[in-house]
């Protein structure tokens, strides 16, 4: 059946708790969690997706960093607005202007994403060096702008875009592109697909991926060959580009065998330990 958008507050309400803040950027309510102690790690989550695909590297990694994590515009908590335009430039502008609003305009700090975030974590570091001191990248994108494979893929579906996306608003629907993109099917819990469900169904939310999809990314993946900063990509091995970061100097990569899409939900432990003996 048709899934209509869910108001705003209904699932702010429902999915934000006592590490939920708002801060307001080029007039946007940008949701936003902080927590822990040390060197900062700024990570950005998939199109499609929110903040919450992290919470299980949480535990494992405020002990060593201050683990900053946002929604990115027009994703999970963060409304979609009508004056941003959802272009790489635009993210990249917006994480410069949000960094700097948490205290980090005038000190490094990590970066990394997964995805459409691991994306903007590489072009943000390629233009910015200065401010990153180290570069993690999950089943990163941006080597070929044609197709992305993340747990919602956005490459352009045409006039139907939006009505296959309000059948992917199913409970039905979710469970089954989980199924699809997940090496480690045990996490597919019935409280996975309904949260899964509600932040993608949140207003706004699947309208941002079909402009995604119409709006093609700059790219600037020539140009990855100057990114010194040291970078680790960590690879699930059912769904990776084993050659994306050859080109990058200073690169450490990990493949995790049988892992799809999101190798911080499905192996969680292993590859946050990862994450943390590359950074320190």
């Amino acid at each position: 059946m048709f899934k209509l958008d869910t108001p705003l507050a209904i699932t702010a309400k429902n999915h934000s708790d006592e590490f939920s803040k708002f801060i307001t950027i080029d007039k946007m309510n940008i949701h936003y969690k902080e927590e822990g102690d040390g060197t900062p790690l700024v990570l950005l989550h998939d199109a499609g997706t929110t903040l919450n695909i992290w919470d299980e590297w949480l535990p494992i990694l405020t002990p060593h960093f201050k683990v900053i994590r946002l929604d990115l515009p027009g994703f999970g908590l963060s409304p979609k607005s009508e004056k941003f335009n959802y272009k790489m430039d635009s993210y990249i502008y917006f994480i410069k202007k949000f960094t700097a609003t948490m205290g980090l305009g005038l000190e490094m700090f990590h970066i990394g994403g997964i995805g459409f975030g691991g994306h903007l974590a590489w072009q943000y570091t390629l233009l910015h060096p200065h401010k990153i001191l180290k570069l993690l990248l999950v089943n990163p994108q941006g080597q070929n702008l044609d197709k992305t494979n993340g747990l919602f893929p956005f490459e352009n579906k045409g006039r139907f875009a939006r009505f296959i996306l309000r059948w992917k608003g199913s409970q039905r629907a979710i469970k089954k592109q989980l199924i699809k993109s997940l090496g480690n099917q045990s996490v597919i819990t019935d409280k996975l697909v309904k949260q899964t469900q509600e932040l993608l169904i949140c207003k706004g939310n699947r309208k941002s991926l079909i402009i995604l999809a119409q709006n093609p990314l700059k790219n600037r993946y020539d140009k990855i060959s100057k990114i010194e900063i040291p970078t680790f990509i960590q690879y699930g091995s059912l769904n990776t580009n084993k050659d994306f970061g050859r080109r990058i100097p200073n690169v450490k990569s990990k493949i995790y065998d049988g892992i799809g899409a999101l190798p911080m939900l499905e192996l969680p432990e292993q590859t946050a330990k990862d994450v943390i003996a590359f950074l320190s």
